[in-house]
Parts: C-alpha cells; structure tokens; sequence
C-alpha cells in the first residue's frame, strides 16, 4: 500500500523533490518482512521520470505469535519522528 500526497505538489525543475510518499508492505503467511517506508519521488528527467529516495524505513520479521505489534509499531513512529526532528526541511 502506498500513499501520495498529490496536493502538496508544484512546478518543479529536474532534482527536485516533487511529493513525500509512505510505503507499507507486509504478508499474511509472514513470507516477507513487515516493512514501512517514507520516501520522496525526485524528478529524474524533463521527460516526467520519478525516482524514488528512501528517508527511513523500518522492518521487522514477523510470524505467528512472535510480534508486539504495539511495541513495534511506537518504533516506527519514533524513527519518522527522529527523522523530522534531526533533518532540516524546507
């Protein structure tokens, strides 16, 4: 599942960051790591092409019965925290 944020976005020149995006994966047999991510899409080239830039991301494995799901998750919350905190945004 992924979330844009289409109206934050602007006129932009290649380089720039043109929207903030919030990636969540997961499995429901456990085959694959439950993972978050936030990441900007950057405009790669004149033509439209994005790229996407990774911030953070948090990843933890998970089977039946071997998750604190609260736990895991006030991780997530404080490492996106950190990351707005100690980075510099404009």
């Amino acid at each position: 599942t992924t979330r844009l944020f289409p109206e934050l976005q602007r006129e932009h020149k290649v380089g720039d960051v043109v929207r903030l995006g919030l990636m969540a994966k997961s499995s429901y047999d456990g085959s694959m790591k439950a993972q978050i991510a936030l990441y900007a899409e950057v405009l790669s080239c004149s033509n439209g092409m994005m790229s996407k830039d990774f911030l953070r991301s948090y990843s933890f494995e998970h089977t039946k019965g071997n998750v604190n799901w609260d736990e895991e998750s006030q991780k997530i919350f404080s490492s996106l925290h950190e990351l707005f905190i100690n980075e510099n945004y404009e």
